[in-house]
């Protein structure tokens, strides 16, 4: 649909991504009816050349909204918009900073750059690690310390595999150093997953 690259940010998780912009998903919008989006106020049956077809789609203004329209949040975009940085842990480039040094758009400080973990919560924090991807759109950060004032020391793309201990809103990473947002502005960063575990032989376990 066009809609990679697209500006560094993300939408809701009741919104589709289409020609670089946010919309509130078909999906929701008809009730399953007119699951995928040719056009900005319209939804189609199916996909591809078939939404050529008059019979196929449906056209409405109430279309071209956002996913907060009709949820009376303020935080919540009602109208259709760009992926916005404050739905996550996006890394900006090193030139958009005035005083030279890396950028970093987040939504998740608190005004005196204080940790966000939102209370003593550790999680899984004394238990095995586990495996994680990045989900959103945006690169992630990778903190030195569970922090959004804390310096950047990597960043993960959108599908990356890591491995730590939850702790609160945090991750603590188990295979390198570094801390990353599970949550932030109630947009889902990152998501835990389940790899297959490799099938036991008799030569692993010791056998004849």
């Amino acid at each position: 649909d066009g809609s990679c690259p697209h500006k560094p940010g993300a939408c809701l998780e009741n919104e589709e991504l289409y020609l670089g912009v946010c919309y509130k998903q078909c999906k929701q919008l008809t009730n399953g009816a007119y699951p995928h989006r040719s056009a900005p106020a319209t939804c189609c049956k199916v996909t591809g050349l078939g939404c050529i077809m008059p019979s196929k789609i449906k056209i409405s203004k109430d279309f071209d909204v956002g996913g907060g329209k009709g949820d009376k949040d303020p935080s919540t975009p009602a109208s259709a918009h760009v992926p916005l940085q404050r739905f996550t842990e996006a890394a900006a480039d090193d030139s958009t900073s005035s005083a030279g040094a890396t950028a970093v758009a987040v939504s998740d400080a608190d005004s005196d750059g204080t940790e966000s973990e939102g209370g003593t919560d550790d999680g899984d924090a004394g238990g095995m690690p586990t495996t994680w991807r990045v989900v959103t759109t945006a690169p992630m950060n990778v903190r030195r310390s569970k922090s959004t004032a804390s310096t950047v020391i990597s960043v993960k793309k959108q599908g990356s595999i890591v491995k730590g201990r939850k702790q609160g809103e945090w991750l603590e990473l188990s295979e390198e150093r570094g801390y990353m947002k599970i949550t932030a502005g109630g947009m889902t960063l990152m998501q835990q997953v389940d790899l297959p575990t490799p099938a036991l032989t008799a030569a692993s376990l010791g056998g004849p």
